[in-house]
């Protein structure tokens, strides 16, 4: 193998775990330590986009994001549309693009794949000219994600823990579809537009999603009664979740959803808070990104 131009972004405040014995890993790796090696450490929101970018633009072969799913949409979006590919060091608690792509947890075992050089070519997507690359939503999703980045405690007990408390209180929205030339009035529990399968943590919310066929997996969640929430909690994590008579599922590469008022969104993870008006739109063939072999 050639030697190679890699850099690293590492988010050092992002996730729940250290970085130094990845950084150090990395150093002493047998086959990176060949090739030309760059660590770069994010300072703001954003930084990691314009730094992505700029070792683009300095001709890298890849740019790898060391955080959690936030830290990994900012480097993909320094990225799109270029030759560089994105590597990924799941640090976070969700790591849903990672989990995704068949990357390893293990940080170990995570910076072993980008020895093997196997790259592919993904979508993206845009919510309002926001950048995401596995899901973005509005809803009862949108809200608990909203509040679990308002906590200081991460991982999936946390998680579930506010979906419940949110879920007893929660009422469905009506919202106005535009699609393909059809409109459809649904009240919904939520909605997700999805370009991976899953949220995160293997929370499978489209299933049969794939990031690279020019479609969104629109995923409607109609209201259901209480009763049925163990059902479709079970069939969420047994990739089942869209052969419940609740959901429905439409692919479309572009659609605006109107809803009653502003309010919480969501995309590959981090919180957003947006206006009645959404437009989502796929982006074919945007983002090169290093996988398991």
């Amino acid at each position: 193998m050639s030697k190679r131009k890699i850099a690293f972004i590492v988010n050092p405040i992002s996730g729940t775990k250290s970085k130094a014995r990845v950084v150090s890993y990395i150093r002493t790796h047998p086959v990176l330590r060949n090739d030309n090696l760059q660590l770069y450490k994010t300072k703001c929101a954003g930084d990691a986009t314009t730094a992505a970018r700029k070792f683009a633009q300095e001709g890298y072969d890849i740019v790898v994001a060391i955080g959690g799913d936030g830290t990994v949409n900012e480097v993909a979006q320094g990225l799109m549309g270029t030759d560089t590919a994105l590597g990924i060091i799941p640090m976070g608690s969700g790591n849903g693009l990672a989990r995704d792509l068949g990357l390893p947890m293990n940080y170990e075992k995570a910076v072993d794949t980008l020895a093997i050089d196997k790259i592919i070519t993904i979508d993206g997507g845009t919510i309002n000219e926001q950048h995401f690359f596995c899901t973005s939503g509005i809803g009862y999703d949108a809200l608990v994600g909203n509040c679990f980045a308002n906590t200081k405690s991460r991982g999936l007990i946390t998680y579930a823990r506010i979906s419940v408390a949110k879920f007893l209180r929660y009422k469905p929205q009506s919202y106005r579809l535009l699609m393909d030339g059809k409109e459809l009035h649904v009240k919904a529990f939520l909605i997700t537009i999805a370009n991976a399968s899953q949220w995160g943590n293997n929370v499978r919310i489209a299933p049969e999603a794939d990031m690279n066929d020019g479609l969104f997996d629109v995923v409607i969640v109609s209201p259901f009664p209480l009763y049925a929430a163990p059902s479709l909690g079970f069939r969420i994590f047994r990739k089942a979740i869209h052969r419940s008579h609740y959901v429905r599922v439409i692919k479309t590469n572009h659609i605006t959803i109107e809803r009653e008022a502003e309010g919480f969104i969501h995309y590959d993870g981090e919180p957003g808070f947006s206006g009645k008006k959404l437009e989502f739109n796929i982006l074919h063939n945007i983002l090169r990104v290093v996988t398991k072999n």
